[in-house]
């Protein structure tokens, strides 16, 4: 790309340009995306809670 003449340094102005178009759009894609996840979050039922086990004497003593 020779940018010592009109038409080149206008060609290279306008991939700048396009490049910051399309940083944009990826950005407001990304901040879009979160807040529909925040959303999504806040909507949904909470987990249930896996892991916990009762050890069998306190099983044991829950049941007598």
């Amino acid at each position: 790309m020779d940018t010592s003449t009109a038409i080149g340094r206008v060609f290279f102005q306008i991939l700048g340009a396009i490049a910051e178009f399309e940083h944009a759009l990826m950005s407001d894609r990304t901040l879009q995306g979160d807040r529909r996840g925040q959303d999504l979050r806040r909507h949904r039922r909470p987990s249930v809670r896996r892991g916990i086990s009762v050890s069998s004497s306190a099983a044991r003593s829950a049941s007598v």
